[in-house]
């Protein structure tokens, strides 16, 4: 568990650098490296909790990944089958729930895409996979509301 939890700050010292060198050289926006470097915060405050096992988050990393070659085949059902397994080996994974809502959104289940995206963004707030679901919803939204206005226009 120490070896675990010193790779993590390491890994954490380390990004914290890279986003500074980012936004000083304007290559990352403020916010972004923001994003960023809470979303390390978060890793590195649940590795010093020890509130999972560090095998479980590097197994569904490994099933994201998976997921994500799927997805980008278009093979949505394949790449749901990933990210389920995913958020089996780490529940609180918010990248797996981020990619979960878009496979579920390319196979027409918007309450199920809706409900992972909207668990993207309670789990890790600010984070880069939070964003990402935040502009899928908005994105929804916005699609709703165009189906609403021509419904209304149709029946005027």
């Amino acid at each position: 568990m120490k070896e675990h939890l010193s790779k993590t700050a390491r890994v954490y010292a380390k990004n914290i650098g890279k986003h500074f060198k980012r936004v000083l050289f304007r290559q990352e926006s403020v916010s972004d490296a923001a994003a960023g470097i809470a979303d390390d915060s978060d890793k590195l405050m649940r590795a010093v909790k020890g509130s999972r096992k560090p095998g479980d988050h590097h197994r569904a990393a490994r099933y994201v990944e998976k997921g994500r070659k799927a997805y980008n085949q278009k093979r949505y059902e394949a790449a749901e089958e990933a990210f389920r397994k995913a958020l089996l080996e780490d529940p609180g994974y918010a990248l797996a729930h981020c990619y979960m809502g878009s496979a579920m959104y390319k196979q027409d289940k918007l309450s199920e895409a809706i409900k992972y995206w909207t668990n993207a963004v309670k789990l890790a707030p600010g984070s880069d996979a939070a964003v990402r679901a935040e502009k899928s919803l908005s994105r929804v939204r916005v699609q709703r509301k165009n189906v609403v206005t021509a419904l209304e226009e149709r029946i005027d």
